[in-house]
């Protein structure tokens, strides 16, 4: 009898998860958002200047701002991705690349290790990603929740699905040989200073990439369980876009706390910025505002 209540149980809880999962992705949370004016207008507008060139105008409707950063920046994704793909497999004589980035200790006091670039990363293109795996918005995180209660590196996306950054992928050179997998490892900036990257989260057309870029994605972001009702073409990943040149520095970027909570900690500041008209928005990284998200 207990045993065939527990069986009972489990496949309760098996069911039951399926359901969420189902729901969670017929739910159309980024356009929810929308409805509840949580746009990252900021961040679309950052992401835009960082590819465009200074002093260019702003698309009249945000619609179409954000449907330029999503097509300017799948194309630098690709180029990351394939970057990432021929360095995995680079041999002695090939070219080598205009820029690699390794964990070291970082600048900041008390801050651990950070991400540090060696050699010049261009404007507005992709310095690294964000390497973990991927929680959907219902099921995915009750199962991050159980799974990694005190992990520091949850960050939610647009669609409120969710990346677990694990900090093992931030190793020197990438876990994989490359520079791919830092994105875990970049700090908040210190007080007085600007970002020089920023997290731009968005999802990949699988089927426009060739073979060997489709497998270092994979590599770079990978689902907790594949979906089960939504097409496996477009798959999460969150670049690191570079707001400005870059040349064997730290990278570092905001990652937009809620100022007005009272669980801040410490070192952290907010980094102003031009037309940000919320003082709250979605948080990124650190799963204590994740949780409350």
């Amino acid at each position: 009898m207990i045993r065939r209540a527990a069986a009972s149980a489990s496949a309760m809880g098996v069911t039951a998860f399926l359901a969420a999962k189902v729901l969670e992705e017929q739910i159309p949370f980024a356009a929810i958002d929308d409805a509840l004016g949580i746009t990252r207008a900021c961040e679309h507008r950052e992401a835009w200047q960082a590819t465009h060139e200074p002093g260019a105008t702003f698309p009249a409707h945000l619609a179409d701002l954000r449907a330029e950063n999503q097509s300017i920046i799948s194309r630098q994704v690709a180029v990351g991705l394939a970057q990432a793909a021929a360095s995995r497999y680079r041999t002695a004589g090939d070219e080598v690349a205009t820029f690699t980035v390794h964990k070291r200790p970082s600048q900041l006091a008390n801050s651990g290790d950070g991400a540090h670039v060696q050699g010049r990363v261009a404007r507005g293109t992709v310095a690294t990603f964000y390497h973990g795996t991927v929680y959907g918005p219902i099921a995915g995180r009750i199962k991050a929740l159980l799974l990694h209660p005190t992990s520091e590196y949850m960050m939610v996306m647009d669609d409120s699905y969710v990346i677990d950054g694990s900090p093992e992928g931030g190793t020197a050179g990438g876990a994989d040989g490359t520079s791919s997998l830092c994105g875990p490892l970049c700090n908040h900036p210190p007080k007085g200073h600007r970002p020089n990257v920023m997290f731009f989260p968005m999802r990949c057309d699988v089927d426009s990439l060739p073979e060997a870029s489709t497998e270092a994605l994979g590599r770079i972001s990978r689902y907790d369980a594949a979906p089960l009702t939504t097409t496996r073409r477009y798959h999460h990943v969150v670049a690191l876009i570079a707001l400005r040149d870059i040349e064997d520095e730290e990278l570092f970027a905001d990652y937009r706390y809620d100022v007005q909570s009272d669980s801040l900690p410490p070192w952290y500041h907010r980094v102003e910025r031009e037309g940000d008209e919320l003082l709250w928005e979605p948080p990124r990284p650190s799963f204590d505002w994740f949780i409350h998200a």
